[in-house]
C-alpha cells in the first residue's frame, strides 16, 4: 500500500512541476512520469498479489495459470486476469516502451499477459523482467540518432539500475520465499 501511496503523491508532485518550456526539461518530465507510472504499476501487481494469495485465487507455483483458468467460466477467468492486464502490465509496457503508441503498448501487453499464462506460477517474476526488459532494448533502439540525448542516458538510469536490482531480489525470493507464499 506504501508504495501506491507514495506513486501516486510523486505523480501529483510531478504534475505541479513539470511545466518546463524548456525541451530537455520537458523530456526529462516524461522520463520521470513514465517511471512513476511503472512504480505505480509494480505495486498494483504486487497489490493485486496480495488480494489473491488472501482469497485463495493462485493455483500451486509449480502449475500454469492457465491450468486453473480453464476450470472456471469465461468471466471467472476475466475477473482473474483482467486487473493485472490493466493495472500492471499495460502501465508497466508503456513505461518500459515509452516511445511507443499507446495502442501497439496494450497489443503487447495483452500478447505478453496471455504468454505468461503458459508458464508456472513461479516463473512470473523472471518472465516478467525478461519481457519487460526486451521490450525496453526495442524500444530503445528504434529511436532515430537525433532522439539520442541527455534524456536518452536517462531513461536506463531510472528503469534498469533500480529495477535490475529488485528483478533480482524478486527472483531470488519472492516467488520461494515465505512472504510470497503468504502475502505476495
Amino acid at each position: 500500500y506504501l508504495m501506491i501511496v507514495v506513486a501516486l503523491l510523486g505523480l501529483s508532485l510531478q504534475r505541479r512541476w513539470s511545466k518546463s518550456e524548456d525541451a530537455r526539461m520537458a523530456q526529462t518530465d516524461r522520463i520521470v512520469f513514465w517511471a512513476l507510472i511503472g512504480a505505480l504499476g509494480h505495486a498494483s501487481g504486487h497489490f493485486l498479489i496480495a488480494h489473491a494469495k488472501r482469497h485463495e485465487l493462485y493455483p500451486p507455483v509449480d502449475v500454469p495459470f492457465i491450468e486453473d483458468l480453464r476450470k472456471g467460466s469465461m468471466m471467472e477467468a476475466i475477473i482473474k486476469v483482467g486487473p493485472g492486464y490493466a493495472l500492471f502490465w499495460i502501465p508497466l509496457v508503456k513505461t518500459y516502451m515509452m516511445n511507443t503508441a499507446k495502442d501497439r503498448v496494450a497489443l503487447v501487453a495483452l500478447i505478453l499477459n496471455a504468454a505468461g499464462l503458459f508458464l508456472p506460477i513461479k516463473f512470473g517474476f523472471s518472465y516478467t523482467q525478461a519481457v519487460l526488459f526486451a521490450g525496453q532494448s526495442v524500444d530503445q533502439l528504434m529511436l532515430s540518432n537525433r532522439d539520442k540525448g541527455f534524456e536518452y542516458m536517462l531513461w536506463p538510469l531510472f528503469t534498469i539500475l533500480p529495477n535490475g536490482i529488485f528483478a533480482w531480489i524478486e527472483c531470488l525470493t519472492c516467488t520461494s520465499g515465505v512472504i510470497m507464499k503468504k502475502h505476495g
